[in-house]
């Protein structure tokens, strides 16, 4: 037979258990279905951290919530683009840019973003525009210029490019010395065929 101290113990016990379960659904209901109380920022924030964890899947859902909550969230159009640019999936990377800036036109990121993009595509011309505005926006962008020097020498404008590399250089970047040499290379190469051209006349 139980003893009346054990009794009372179990009672308790039994007591702080509801006491538990009530507390739980009360927490349960006021955070609504799963996920919800939860801010845009606070979806934005997981998102981006299972990206930097190489969860994309996870990181694009969470980023997906953060614009359910907040369909102006410039942000997370602008990290789906870059995670989809990173898969390779550059028509949705596009996309997720361009939805972006139409959302927030002055941010700065998406244009960038879409010049190293449209880089990638031998889109030169284009990335220019979108590297340019990104300048207009933040003329300290010193990466911008290093990138806007590479897709000048891919256009064989080798003058302007080596004026954005000293840009570049003036803003702390350190630019890639074989880049620097190739440029070289080419322009002294540029020169002398114009020079040539100019003595057969």
């Amino acid at each position: 037979m139980l003893n009346k101290g054990f009794g009372k113990m179990m009672r308790y016990v039994l007591y702080m258990f509801k006491i538990s379960s009530i507390l739980a659904l009360l927490i349960a209901f006021a955070a609504g279905p799963s996920g919800a109380g939860l801010s845009a920022e606070d979806y934005y924030n997981t998102g981006i951290s299972y990206a930097d964890a190489g969860e994309l899947e996870l990181a694009k859902g969470s980023l997906m919530k953060a614009i359910e909550t907040k369909p102006d969230y410039a942000k997370a159009f602008n990290a789906i683009g870059t995670i989809c640019y990173e898969e390779g999936k550059n028509d949705l990377a596009v996309a997720a840019f361009q939805k972006a800036l139409q959302v927030d036109a002055e941010y700065v990121d998406p244009h960038y973003n879409m010049g190293i993009l449209l880089t990638k595509l031998k889109q030169y011309g284009a990335a220019l525009f979108y590297y340019q505005t990104a300048i207009d926006l933040d003329p300290h962008l010193g990466n911008c210029y290093n990138n806007i020097a590479i897709v000048r020498y891919f256009l064989q404008d080798f003058e302007n490019s080596e004026k954005d590399v000293a840009k570049a250089s003036q803003l702390g970047v350190k630019v890639n010395p074989l880049f620097i040499k190739a440029l070289k290379e080419a322009r002294n190469n540029q020169n002398k065929a114009v020079d040539k051209t100019k003595q057969s006349k």
